[in-house]
């Protein structure tokens, strides 16, 4: 059997309670549910004609949405779609992507996971490796399916 003196738990104790106090430790415990709250936003791109850019964010509530712990943000020229999961939690940000025609028919859809920054050259199911001027780009931004922004659309 393990024993402590009571002088050893004391010092045990008040380094804990240090620590903590300094702030030292931040992070919420492993398992803890944190509400996020979300902001997206869209705007004309200022290098494609017609083109919007949008984005969409994932932060804790109380905090700016720049503090974000994951990000995703597509940019109409090139049709990239930059996707940032900021926070070290071994969960992935998810997206749920379409693609829609002139005629609000889908002409193509993904969905992607990822931790860490990953930037997505977005393309058709022809192969073409572009999506054609005009398109409508909806997306929306998940932590672990759990919690997720509204849908946002950029245009290509």
């Amino acid at each position: 059997m393990f024993r402590r003196s009571l002088r050893e738990v004391v010092a045990v104790a008040t380094a804990t309670v240090a620590v903590l106090g300094a702030g030292l430790i931040t992070a919420p415990a492993a398992g803890a549910a944190i509400d996020y709250c979300t902001h997206t936003k869209s705007w004309p791109s200022s290098t494609d004609s017609g083109g919007r850019n949008a984005a969409a964010y994932l932060y804790i509530c109380g905090s700016d949405y720049l503090d974000y712990h994951y990000r995703a943000q597509f940019w109409a020229d090139g049709e990239r779609l930059a996707v940032h999961d900021n926070y070290a939690d071994n969960r992935e940000a998810r997206i749920r992507l379409t693609v829609t025609g002139s005629d609000g028919q889908v002409v193509d859809w993904d969905y992607l996971e990822n931790t860490g920054l990953k930037v997505y050259q977005l393309g058709t199911p022809d192969g073409s490796g572009d999506i054609a001027e005009g398109r409508r780009v909806r997306f929306s931004l998940c932590a672990e399916m759990s919690t997720c922004t509204r849908d946002v659309d950029g245009k290509s």
